[in-house]
Parts: C-alpha cells; structure tokens; sequence
C-alpha cells in the first residue's frame, strides 16, 4: 500500500515535532543539571563512545548493548547525529596505545 502525498507530509510534520520536543526536553534537562552532574553525564557517555571507537561494533549495538536503549531510541538518537559519530568513530581506535 502507497501512501498518499498528504499522508507522507503529515507524517513529515509530525516526525518534526516529535523531534524538536526531544531536543527542547533535552536542553530542558542538560540546563537542570548542576555542573558536577553534567560533568559525570558527559564522562559516562565519552566513555561509552570511546570504547566503542575502539573496540568497534554496530550503530544497533551501541545503542542497544553499550548504551542499553531499546528499539524506541533508534530513530530520535540517528536523527540527534548519533549514527554520524558512530560511523565516524568506530573502530578508528582499534588499535593498541
């Protein structure tokens, strides 16, 4: 079954807000945290991400094994950039120090 032009952009349209929601959440909560605690957020994720830069894996297994997402964070964490610095990053430390 096609969708029509009309649904396509209603869905459009509503994927858009639903995204711009999550980012006015996030800013939200980043700026509810006192510094000690965005500091630890951002240690915990870099972490993540550099391990991940250097033992290598799929976008999936990022979110879902090393961060522990469900299928829900897919598409909101790909359109935030997450699968760019994936793409980016992994593996490319895949090397001994």
């Amino acid at each position: 079954m096609m969708l029509k032009k009309d649904e396509i952009e209603k869905f459009r349209k509503a994927y858009r807000s639903a995204m711009e929601d999550y980012w006015q959440e996030a800013q939200k909560f980043w700026e509810s945290l006192d510094p000690e605690k965005r500091l630890l957020a951002l240690i915990y994720v870099s972490k993540i991400l550099y391990d991940h830069a250097r033992e290598g894996g799929t976008y999936r297994y990022l979110i879902y094994e090393r961060f522990g997402f469900g299928f829900e964070a897919y598409a909101p964490l790909q359109h935030f950039g997450l699968l760019d610095v994936h793409n980016l990053i992994s593996g490319e430390l895949n090397r001994e120090r």
